[in-house]
């Protein structure tokens, strides 16, 4: 059951070190190849913050799936892509929202990457194939979550730690009685 979490962890610790060492040590040619990559898994990282929003029932002010950002210098020019998505000012979110919402990229990412690469052994379809790649690509760029995204969770924590700390023992609980009621159902194999 704990697997899971072990997995989650690597694959965050997988596309941090894999992000890093492309954006850093990639050639000159291949670097527009990889900005292509990054910029559609911003583009999934903002919708899956969407759609956590949604889930969550946490208030969305603006959304903006890729802006770009333009640094000159002297004898450079240099383009970076970025997204974001602005929780209303007036409602103030739990600690709860603001760890589904903040973590939500790197668990539905997780997810997607798996599914897809389950799915790449039964495609007959080479164009298919090639774009399911192309999609775990992106998703492994752009999986980790950012500065922006803790620095909301340790906010949310901090403006109200009692609530916050109910919801994590009700949280741990939940799971508990999970873990130990499961397996006395036993459910028949499929």
């Amino acid at each position: 059951m704990f697997e899971g979490l072990l997995l989650i962890v690597g694959f965050l610790v997988f596309s941090i070190i894999i992000s890093q060492l492309m954006l850093k040590y990639v050639p000159s040619p291949f670097d527009k190849l990889i900005t292509v990559f990054m910029v559609v898994g911003i583009i999934i990282y903002e919708f899956f913050h969407l759609v956590m929003c949604f889930i969550a029932n946490t208030p969305v002010s603006s959304v903006k799936f890729l802006e770009k950002f333009k640094t000159e210098g002297p004898g450079y020019k240099k383009y970076e892509f970025n997204g974001s998505l602005t929780i209303k000012k007036e409602e103030e979110i739990s600690f709860l929202q603001a760890i589904l919402v903040g973590l939500a990229p790197l668990l539905l990412s997780f997810w997607l990457f798996f599914f897809l690469l389950e799915q790449l052994t039964h495609l007959p379809n080479p164009i298919l194939f090639l774009i399911y790649l192309f999609i775990m690509f992106s998703i492994v760029f752009s999986a980790a979550p950012s500065s922006q995204d803790l620095k909301c969770i340790h906010l949310a924590f901090s403006a109200n730690p009692e609530y916050s700390a109910y919801q994590i023992f009700l949280l741990i609980l939940s799971i508990f009685l999970v873990w130990l009621i499961f397996p006395l159902l036993r459910l028949p194999n499929f």
